[in-house]
């Protein structure tokens, strides 16, 4: 649910249902990547708080996937 949220540009949805499923489910690295990509495709410039959510709170180390998802929120933002 959370790669199709992303790909209709919902980020918040994405992250809503991340959060939502909690204990019932530890997010892991393709969660997180599709977040990401519900950020990138929303123009959500807070998709570094997800990724430090991920780092921090999950204890998911990030991979190439991650680094270029977070790259392209910050490229789409300007930034």
């Amino acid at each position: 649910m959370n790669s199709t949220y992303g790909q209709h540009g919902e980020g918040i949805k994405a992250f809503e249902l991340m959060k939502e499923l909690g204990g019932a489910m530890d997010p892991d690295k393709a969660t997180f990547s599709a977040n990401l990509t519900a950020c990138t495709h929303a123009g959500l410039v807070d998709g570094h708080r997800i990724f430090s959510l991920m780092v921090v709170e999950y204890c998911v180390q990030p991979g190439i996937e991650q680094y270029s998802c977070i790259i392209d929120v910050f490229g789409r933002a300007g930034n």
